[in-house]
């Protein structure tokens, strides 16, 4: 309209360009930044991936690595002696609140080569529950 506007002798200013996404963005998840986990339901939610994996400190690994203490830790590291796929330790970073929910958000997306089969969760809320019970562990 502005343009067409402009055409005809106007002057009117054209709206700005929307802002670029933030540095670091793409992958993670915005909607769940905002999210409050609630470790309690988070916990329940983790029943699932017991299947799979410990999160008792001292805890051994099972097909997948034990969970105890991962947040704030650098990814695919540690875990006594677990055999991390290459694709996942090459992604570096640390397993903060980001990392972590663009990993449940979809493993195979976060890191394609991935040894974990969980396909992942589309429920934001879910997510930030898992993650509210993974800092409590």
């Amino acid at each position: 309209m502005i343009v067409y506007l402009n055409s005809q002798g106007s002057n009117l200013p054209l709206p700005a360009a929307p802002a670029a996404p933030a540095a670091g963005a793409e992958g993670a998840a915005p909607e769940t930044a905002a999210l409050v986990g609630d470790a309690a339901a988070g916990e329940k939610a983790f029943a699932k991936c017991k299947a799979c994996h410990t999160i008792d400190a001292g805890g051994a690994n099972g097909v997948g690595p034990n969970l105890a203490g991962i947040y704030g830790e650098a990814v695919a590291t540690g875990r006594g002696g677990f055999a991390f796929s290459d694709a996942l330790k090459a992604k570096g970073g640390t397993w903060d609140d980001a990392t972590l929910d663009a990993w449940l958000a979809k493993p195979s997306a976060f890191a394609a080569g991935t040894k974990m089969s969980y396909a992942g969760s589309s429920n934001p809320q879910e997510r930030a529950n898992l993650i509210a019970y993974m800092k409590t562990k």
